[in-house]
């Protein structure tokens, strides 16, 4: 029995030390060049404070200034100046039929000043921007636009033209300097809403991040044989890969109230239909909360080994299925991001039928949870189900990022691989502890070697 709880604690802390973070590699659609000051970019819901350039940038990502600048170059040389305390989201569409291809940028800017330098048509291209108050359609154009507080625009040209609709006072365009000192703050710009939310996003992901590096690391340095500690560990990881879902959800709130900044009313009603989802996405959570306190508490009262290994199965179970939870919400923040860009329709249905597949893969690894803690006989060939089906909760995630970054040849890759991770957790759920080739002793064989470039990873 000692034997099987060693070997249960191994497969335990491999499966949860892989890397706690995934970033989906395609080439964008421009860089950060140059910065000063405070700034933070979130691409997939994932915020980054930036700390070097070159910083690649893709469709969908938001750029928020604090007191800080940044100068923005896409790869055919439209520059875009950021001042301090603005926020803007950036989108990008490709059309290519034949030999022609058609480029349309847009940006919103949602509070703040930028400058822009779009250069004339190397092909057909074309940038607009929108503020809650105007739309602007831009070729081979110099100038300004500015977003106060209160919502109003104001803007101006240095040269060339554009087509405005809506409301929007001259200005005369002042230069931003990216070499000179940053001036203070705005109070009044950095009290809104939208600029709060940024930040508090930002710190509540980061924050929770940490939580689940942390539970990590107490797991992974559990001693072998640790069984009560190992149910312990476990019930950290799970605790904070709740606490990463509840950040996702207030990421996704974040990017209503972008939507409603902009009067976008169908990217509220989608992101309101995607908030209800993550909801149930958290009620899972909260649930694996409860089951693996119960667990943790089986294991230290208990003093028959058969029980205790029981306790620490389930908690694995639990635990895995924690991290489902957190990959299907990060399929939430991907969609909501989609939602916010309507520029591309045809790629809604998808990232919505994925979200959908999301949270029946959270549901089958929090049954799989339960079922563990229910029928303790069984409780490792569970743990391991739960395993397969956070397996394809994270594929799914990985495939969400790719919708959101417009990646045709990466999305081909990842629902390759997405298939293979929904055929094996079928397939082992058709299996049982009984069953011809014992898919415990499978798992184990898997896991008894280092840790593999391919093991995987919640990408938060």
């Amino acid at each position: 029995m000692q034997k099987k709880i060693q070997v249960c604690l191994i497969i335990l802390i491999l499966l949860f030390s892989a890397a706690a973070s995934y970033a989906v590699e395609t080439k964008g659609i421009g860089k950060v060049t140059d910065y000063t000051g405070d700034v933070l970019v979130r691409t997939n819901g994932k915020w980054t404070k930036l700390d070097k350039v070159p910083y690649t940038l893709y469709s969908s990502d938001k750029v928020v200034t604090n007191r800080g600048r940044v100068l923005i170059k896409y790869h055919d040389g439209d520059i875009i100046k950021l001042d301090i305390d603005s926020n803007i989201s950036m989108n990008q569409d490709e059309k290519i039929d034949k030999k022609d291809k058609f480029v349309f940028r847009q940006i919103n800017l949602l509070l703040g000043r930028l400058q822009f330098n779009i250069m004339p048509n190397k092909e057909e291209r074309l940038f607009q921007f929108r503020t809650p108050t105007v739309t602007a359609g831009i070729r081979g154009t110099e100038g300004e636009l500015e977003v106060k507080n209160d919502g109003s625009t104001k803007g101006g040209l240095i040269s060339g033209d554009w087509e405005t609709q809506g409301e929007m006072e001259p200005k005369k365009p002042e230069n931003i300097d990216m070499e000179g000192s940053l001036p203070p703050s705005n109070p009044e710009n950095a009290g809104t809403e939208i600029q709060k939310n940024a930040n508090n996003a930002f710190q509540r992901r980061m924050a929770a991040i940490r939580a689940l590096e942390d539970a990590k690391t107490r797991l992974a340095n559990t001693k072998k044989g640790d069984a009560k500690g190992a149910a312990l560990a476990a019930a950290a990881v799970v605790e904070a890969a709740s606490t990463l879902v509840n950040a996702n959800i207030f990421s996704v709130q974040e990017t209503m109230t972008e939507a409603k900044r902009l009067g976008d009313s169908s990217a509220i009603q989608k992101t309101e239909e995607i908030l209800n989802k993550m909801l149930i996405i958290a009620d899972n959570a909260e649930k694996l909360i409860q089951m693996a306190s119960r667990m943790t508490d089986a294991a230290l009262d208990n003093a028959a080994p058969e029980a205790i290994q029981a306790a620490v199965n389930a908690s694995i179970a639990c635990a895995a299925a924690a991290e489902a939870s957190a990959a299907a919400s990060t399929v939430g923040i991907n969609v909501a991001e989609i939602a916010a860009c309507d520029m591309d329709p045809k790629r809604m249905p998808s990232a919505e039928n994925e979200l959908n597949k999301a949270v029946s893969r959270a549901d089958k690894a929090a049954q799989a949870a339960q079922d563990a803690v229910d029928n303790p006989d069984n409780s490792e060939y569970l743990a391991a189900l739960a395993q397969k089906h956070r397996d394809a909760a994270v594929a799914g995630a990985r495939l969400s990022q790719v919708l959101s970054m417009k990646s045709d040849d990466d999305e081909s890759n990842e629902q390759v691989d997405l298939q293979q991770k929904e055929e094996e957790a079928d397939n082992f759920g058709k299996q049982s502890k009984t069953s011809e080739g014992d898919p415990i002793k499978s798992l184990e064989d898997e896991w008894k070697s280092p840790i593999r470039d391919d093991s995987p990873a919640s990408p938060i």
